[in-house]
């Protein structure tokens, strides 16, 4: 940048503090709403700023202390100081922890409300428009109030946890987490009882206390105790431990939903139980 565009910039900086100042005092705050005034408008466009609130908080996103210079300039102002002696002291380390919880509440007051106002969850497709309750989402790393919900609901695990307390204090909230700890209570029943059909098709087959084996099918491919597939013999039967079989990850991907009694006629009668046979590594 030369010297005379530093020097342009600055006088646009310069007379941009002068008009905003004016009209702080004129308004008696910070007007959130856009000034009609040529000049003024000119000026934030030159500094890639659309408002005078957009001017203030960019300015005052440099300062760190009372003691910057940018602070002695702008706390000239008593309405702009206000607003950035605030900024200062929401910015400790001590108030950036509150901050965070108080965010908190408001998402959860955001999700309560809808929820009261309309006798339901909000849907994933629904997005807020006020730019204040905007920001206290993105606050929390959410971009709707749904996919704020379904955060705080995956870090619940049980009902005595304190999150399933304070978010099931609404009805609508509370139905929706407790039907995701019956899903996930049935998954895990499910993952634990196939765990359990798992190693008693390996001891059958394979042997309890064998570790390493062949596939079933193609008798080539190695297969382990603690990872291997469980294939049905007849897809449209019982999964039960008759009609399952140790296989390693390719002939369980090539059987699908075929037999595989037919899928194993077809190796041997090939007369190549796998070309392309390798040891399987998880």
């Amino acid at each position: 940048m030369s010297d005379s565009d530093s020097s342009k910039e600055k006088d646009y900086w310069e007379d941009t503090c002068r008009m905003i100042f004016k009209i702080c005092d004129q308004f008696e705050e910070i007007p959130e709403k856009t000034i009609k005034s040529k000049e003024l408008l000119i000026c934030l466009k030159k500094q890639k700023v659309n408002s005078i609130y957009d001017w203030i908080d960019k300015q005052t996103q440099k300062i760190n202390s009372i003691d910057c210079e940018m602070y002695l300039k702008l706390s000239q102002n008593k309405h702009i100081k206000q607003y950035i002696d605030d900024f200062l002291e929401n910015n400790k380390p001590e108030k950036k922890k509150e901050k965070k919880i108080d965010y908190w509440e408001k998402a959860c007051e955001l999700l309560f409300t809808f929820c009261e106002d309309n006798k339901e969850l909000p849907s994933k497709n629904f997005i807020h428009t006020n730019k204040k309750k905007v920001k206290i989402l993105e606050n929390q790393n959410a971009e709707t109030i749904h996919s704020w919900l379904i955060q705080q609901t995956k870090k619940i695990k049980d009902i005595d946890c304190e999150l399933y307390k304070k978010l099931s204090k609404n009805i609508y909230v509370k139905e929706h987490i407790d039907n995701y700890l019956k899903k996930i209570e049935i998954e895990e029943k499910i993952k634990v009882k196939n765990t359990e059909i798992d190693q008693s098709v390996w001891n059958k087959y394979i042997g309890k206390h064998i570790k390493k084996s062949q596939c079933w099918c193609c008798g080539c491919n190695e297969i382990t105790q603690s990872k291997f597939y469980c294939c049905p013999v007849l897809s449209e039967a019982d999964h039960n431990l008759n009609n399952l079989r140790p296989v390693c990850r390719k002939c369980n991907k090539n059987i699908g939903d075929n037999n595989i009694m037919v899928y194993v006629e077809i190796l041997v009668n090939i007369n190549e139980p796998d070309d392309e046979c390798e040891q399987e590594h998880y």
